[in-house]
């Protein structure tokens, strides 16, 4: 391939029903739960409020804001058992004693495949991104899961054979 110049890009344009095309040119924005599908919380939140969010909307994580909306911290189900197995009672646990402190973010213009080295290219793995904007305001979350599901517009409309019937987030 790179004796002959064959790009990741170009292989997309020559396949754009495939995974790599779509991861290619969609955008996070497009991807992304947006703030009202997603759990959030202040700091000071007690720990059981913020499992009650994270279940009301089940995508394995709730972000941590501050009154501006400026993204302060991350909880993910991980962080919750790790609490769970280092407090005896944890009732009187507040989000920001159980939250990751300045998680990994991206933007929402981001490409679908910079989420994707961005969460796998790395010594410990991870399954959610939030989004913020260039201020660091909160604007929602991407799941590793959302980068596969994800359709692209021209196989939404037919143009493209799309192997489901899925419709783009946004």
């Amino acid at each position: 391939m790179r004796a002959r110049g064959f790009t990741a890009e170009r292989f997309g344009e020559l396949h754009p029903a495939g995974q790599l095309a779509r991861n290619l040119s969609l955008t996070v924005g497009e991807a992304m739960h947006g703030r009202g599908e997603v759990g959030s919380a202040a700091e000071d939140t007690p720990v059981k409020q913020v499992v009650i969010a994270m279940t009301r909307f089940p995508l394995g994580a709730a972000c941590v804001l501050a009154q501006d909306g400026v993204l302060l911290g991350l909880i993910t189900d991980g962080d919750l058992r790790r609490a769970l197995e280092a407090h005896d009672d944890i009732r009187g646990l507040r989000a920001c004693d159980v939250m990751t402190r300045h998680p990994a973010t991206i933007g929402p213009e981001a490409k679908l495949l910079e989420a994707l080295r961005l969460m796998e290219d790395r010594p410990s793995q991870i399954s959610v991104l939030p989004v913020v904007d260039g201020a660091g305001i909160w604007l929602g979350l991407v799941r590793l899961h959302d980068i596969y599901k994800v359709e692209h517009p021209l196989a939404a409309r037919g143009s493209v054979g799309a192997t489901d019937n899925r419709s783009t987030r946004g």
